[in-house]
């Protein structure tokens, strides 16, 4: 029989490449799909434990797809779903990849009115900025709770 161990971790510079300096996630949940006669059916599930890994044991050669559960606040960097063909007696890892989108910015005083930032246009301070969908009430909280 064989094993699928699945590692999940922070892909901080978004590479989709597990570096020895990216942090494993906990936490996480997965699913083993079996193709059976030509179509993926749902075979197991797991969920990454303290070490951001899981495995799925005892499978018989064939050919499998993992998939993950996408949590709020991450995008994939190595794709949601991976497929693997399995030989009898094979180990394969494989490794699924996530980042934390973020948005900066700042304001500034266009000074010659061509909307883009020059050289010597001077910030503006406490300017606030939103963005299309963001909830600024629930990160106004989230910031007045960690402080």
């Amino acid at each position: 029989y064989s094993i699928i161990k699945v590692v999940k971790f922070l892909d901080r510079d978004g590479d989709g490449d597990f570096d020895s300096d990216e942090s494993r996630l906990p936490g996480w949940q997965f699913l083993l799909y079996d193709k059976v006669g030509g179509v993926y059916q749902q075979l197991a599930g797991c969920t990454t434990d303290a070490t951001g890994s899981c495995s799925f044991t005892d499978l018989p050669a064939g050919d499998y797809k993992v998939g993950e559960n996408l949590q709020s606040g991450y995008t994939s960097t190595t794709g949601l779903e991976q497929l693997v063909t399995l030989g009898t007696a094979s180990n394969n890892t494989l490794y699924f990849g996530n980042r934390q989108p973020q948005v900066t910015g700042f304001k500034f005083n266009d000074l010659d009115a061509d909307g883009s930032y020059d050289a010597g246009e001077p910030p503006v301070p406490s300017w606030p900025i939103w963005a299309p969908g963001w909830n600024w009430r629930s990160t106004r909280a989230a910031r007045r709770n960690a402080s």
